[in-house]
């Protein structure tokens, strides 16, 4: 049994895309994706890897199912698959984009609990520098009234020199 396709235009892919995500909304999507990673990881292969079938199909002799597109879209998050390339725009275009999205949202997904520890270290950090820098400010306010306790210690001009003389 033969099966035919319709071809797929660029118009047709613009139209779906903008039914699921307008292009306008792209900046306000963006900074959530790395919320949840791995979900977020899975929908952008699944959803590419049809759009990239859709747009091959019937062009491409090494996309003939939508295994071969999701084995493109996936090893597209790294380094690639050199079996299988698109040549339709459409197919390019795809390749283009979860090759730019795709490594950083796996090197999110597979950072997990690392990027928790580094947030609540620079959250010490920041609280550390917060009391020097309250200090040092209540330092310079007692000098500032004239407090002698509060002042900074003198430094001789001699004793600042090195032992050896130099």
């Amino acid at each position: 049994m033969a099966t035919s396709f319709e071809p797929v235009t660029l118009a047709d892919v613009k139209s779906a895309l903008g039914k699921v995500l307008p292009l306008g909304a792209l900046d306000q999507v963006a900074p959530g994706l790395g919320d949840m990673p791995a979900r977020n990881t899975v929908a952008i292969v699944g959803l590419t890897s049809l759009v990239f079938f859709m747009a091959e199909r019937g062009r491409n002799p090494k996309v003939n199912t939508i295994v071969d597109a999701s084995i493109y879209c996936s090893t597209c998050l790294s380094v690639g698959y050199a079996d299988i390339h698109p040549v339709t725009p459409v197919g390019k275009l795809v390749g283009t984009f979860i090759m730019t999205v795709g490594p950083s949202l796996v090197s999110k997904m597979l950072d997990g609990p690392a990027s928790a520890r580094r947030d609540a270290l620079q959250a010490e950090i920041l609280a550390k520098l917060a009391e020097i820098l309250k200090e040092l400010q209540e330092q310079n306010a007692s000098v500032g009234r004239g407090d002698p306790a509060a002042s900074p210690p003198r430094v001789d001009a001699d004793a600042s020199a090195s032992p050896d003389g130099k």
